[in-house]
């Protein structure tokens, strides 16, 4: 792949946000999830004008498994805020 960048990395973790409780958006923005990176300084950012690191490998992921996984962690989230609903209205 020649167009190397950290958002199309492997390792890269995107930011969505939830619009009108519907809709998800790309932020724009992200992490690493490299062991080796991780808990570096500054490994959250990602810059598209800067060249990825040396740790830079293609993604394996496509779109439909990515937007499987992350509907399944949404679901995984509203089951969550359910309990805590739970939770607060027996109070």
């Amino acid at each position: 792949m020649d167009n190397k960048s950290c958002e199309n990395c492997k390792y890269f973790i995107k930011h969505y946000t939830i619009i009108n409780g519907t809709q998800l958006r790309y932020l724009g923005s992200g992490h690493c999830r490299h062991e080796d990176l991780r808990y570096r300084k500054g490994a959250h950012k990602s810059s598209r004008k800067k060249p990825p690191c040396d740790l830079w490998e293609e993604t394996e992921i496509t779109g439909p498994v990515i937007r499987e996984r992350l509907e399944k962690n949404i679901e995984d989230i509203k089951n969550r805020l359910d309990e805590i609903v739970l939770i607060l209205n027996k109070k």
